[in-house]
């Protein structure tokens, strides 16, 4: 097998999905682990109480790294649809 291949078989893709209510304050935040085909391995969601929309997108995406260190994924691609954290980051 291509070296290259087998190391683009061990990326895996988080994509983030942050959800502001604000009539409620019921801000949440989830995601889903992909494989290099795109085949879903498992997702993640959490409650976050009120916040903005840019602190949920953070910690979206912190709930997502955390959830992949605590698997084992160490090579990952981060999809957020979200430009002010992108620009942070």
């Amino acid at each position: 097998m291509d070296r290259g291949l087998r190391h683009t078989k061990r990326i895996k893709e988080l994509d983030t999905d942050a959800a502001v209510d604000r009539g409620i304050g019921a801000e949440s935040a989830g995601g889903v682990m992909l494989d290099y085909n795109r085949i879903w391995i498992f997702g993640y969601n959490r409650f976050i109480g009120k916040c903005n929309i840019f602190e949920v997108e953070l910690w979206d995406i912190l709930t997502g790294m955390i959830t992949l260190l605590n698997n084992s994924f160490n090579k990952v691609v981060i999809h957020i649809d979200y430009l002010e954290v992108v620009q942070v980051l």
